[in-house]
């Protein structure tokens, strides 16, 4: 009996310190600041899978088409949610939304302060009882999402 009460003792305490972990209402959102790049680790093994040696650019000349690609994610950045007003995307930090409709598809776009678009896509979160999702810059130069990071902490709250 005394092993029955200790195992929902501590289902609420994981439940009430996952509720401390994300504060606010609503869907929320951790939304690191990308940083500034030109291609991806994936990108440059593409390149070198697919070089053929009777081809007549040289892997050389592959490579710095690579490098000569416009800078993405550069300067000061601001990301748009679902055509509401644009927030910016402090340098070095993130920035934690919180109030979103979690039963809602969503929306973000990712400009320069200028307007310049530099990524969009849209998101559902999977579990509206839980909806929380991760974002920011993967091994290349998109964004990776984390649909409701169990047990993670968004550092900025």
């Amino acid at each position: 009996m005394k092993l029955k009460v200790f195992s929902i003792a501590m289902f609420f305490l994981s439940f009430t310190t996952l509720a401390d972990i994300w504060p606010g209402t609503g869907g929320k959102l951790c939304f690191d600041t990308p940083r500034p790049a030109r291609y991806s680790d994936q990108d440059y093994q593409m390149e070198i899978d697919r070089h053929n040696p009777n081809d007549s650019r040289t892997l050389e000349v592959k490579i710095k088409s690579l490098e000569s690609r416009p800078l993405k994610f550069n300067g000061d950045l601001v990301v748009e949610i679902d055509e509401k007003p644009a927030i910016d995307l402090p340098k070095e930090k993130g920035i934690f939304i919180d109030r979103l409709d979690p039963e809602q598809k969503h929306t973000i776009k990712i400009k320069t302060k200028s307007g310049k678009l530099q990524q969009s896509f849209k998101f559902r979160f999977e579990n509206p009882r839980d909806p929380r999702a991760r974002i920011s810059q993967g091994s290349i130069y998109h964004i990776d999402m984390q649909v409701n990071p169990a047990g993670k902490k968004c550092p900025w709250p």
